[in-house]
């Protein structure tokens, strides 16, 4: 049988990841991959491996969206496969990998705010409470300055900048309370080196109390 030419290859793998993506948007996760199967079959794309990890991680099918999501890279770069391979690994809770893969894909797209944004969350499960501040702030700053144009990207935004505030009255709490133990340990270390039993004895009595 003779095989056909690239070019209608090409189309003919073109729209079946069309109608993979616009499955994936009716949140029909099954068929989607079904059409993202066809397309890649019949030609191999990032956007159809793409596509296909997506709706794996949707199903919360995480190591397979991986592999995806890497077969896709492995095609061709793109900075909205390394943000969500990065969200992968962040709902893995392996947020040293997750900060990896939001600055691959902040390198390649500067200007994106929510990598900045991702980075600082991730930083903040790691309780580097200072960066993770600074990068929060840069992304919500950025994205005061992207132009949205449709009202679902709105919606999104939104949500990124409410779940941004939360973050950050969470970090703030936490350095809120380091700052509080280290003052405590400092006042320790001052009462014992002034050799003073009785102060001794009313710190020690202040930490039962507050346990």
């Amino acid at each position: 049988m003779q095989s056909k030419p690239d070019s209608v290859r090409i189309n003919e793998s073109n729209r079946s990841t069309k109608e993979g993506w616009e499955l994936y948007m009716k949140g029909k996760y099954s068929e989607a991959i079904i059409s993202f199967c066809i397309a890649i079959e019949i030609c191999p794309t990032y956007s159809a491996y793409a596509g296909w990890g997506l709706a794996l991680y949707d199903q919360g099918k995480y190591d397979q969206a991986i592999e995806k999501y890497e077969k896709s890279l492995a095609l061709q770069a793109n900075p909205k496969v390394y943000f969500n391979l990065g969200l992968v690994y962040f709902n893995q809770e392996k947020y040293e990998k997750a900060i990896e893969y939001y600055q691959k894909a902040l390198s390649s797209d500067p200007n994106g705010w929510v990598y900045h944004f991702n980075i600082g969350l991730a930083l903040s499960k790691l309780n580097r409470n200072d960066e993770a501040m600074q990068m929060i702030l840069k992304g919500m700053e950025m994205s005061k300055e992207d132009p949205l144009k449709k009202s679902e990207e709105i919606k999104i935004n939104e949500n990124f900048i409410k779940v941004a505030d939360d973050s950050m009255r969470e970090i703030e709490l936490q350095m809120k309370h380091l700052k509080a133990k280290k003052m405590r340990l400092g006042q320790l270390l001052e009462l014992m080196n002034s050799n003073s039993e009785e102060d001794l004895q009313r710190i020690v009595y202040e930490k039962q109390i507050e346990k």
